[in-house]
């Protein structure tokens, strides 16, 4: 769960960076037309800062990717190793589990056997009832 979270809040910062940065180069944009529109600048060199913008984000993007990258490989290291814990646990719980079930395996199988022994008795202690009472009614 925690991991989920974890993982939820850096895609947020991813895409709210990359919607920052897409924002800033409208932004850029606009101020440039505006500015070519009021002879404050001519459309060569407009266009040439927008793209000196452009470019200069593109130019972060390798170390925004290296640091994704290794955002990314620290919420798995995280993952992978909680996996490793609850491994652990579940080990843990059957190891000390197991021995308990044979014991109470043991003790069925031995209720089992008596039953099967009570029952066998229980049926013989009828046919011999039930051939008294013949012998007794002749």
């Amino acid at each position: 769960m925690k991991n989920n979270a974890q993982s939820g809040k850096l895609k947020k910062y991813i895409y709210s960076g990359i919607g920052l940065a897409s924002h800033s180069r409208e932004i850029v944009q606009n101020l440039m037309n505006d500015m070519v529109r009021q002879n404050k600048l001519n459309e060569t060199e407009g266009k040439k800062i927008v793209a000196n913008a452009v470019k200069n984000m593109q130019g972060h993007l390798p170390d925004i990717e290296g640091k994704y990258h290794q955002a990314v490989m620290k919420v798995v290291k995280l993952a992978n190793a909680e996996i490793q814990m609850l491994q652990k646990g579940i080990s843990r719980l059957e190891n000390t589990a197991e021995p308990k079930l044979k014991g109470v395996a043991k003790k069925v199988a031995a209720k089992k056997t008596s039953a099967r022994l009570i029952s066998r008795k229980g049926a013989a202690v009828k046919r011999a009832v039930r051939k008294a009472a013949k012998k007794a009614s002749k």
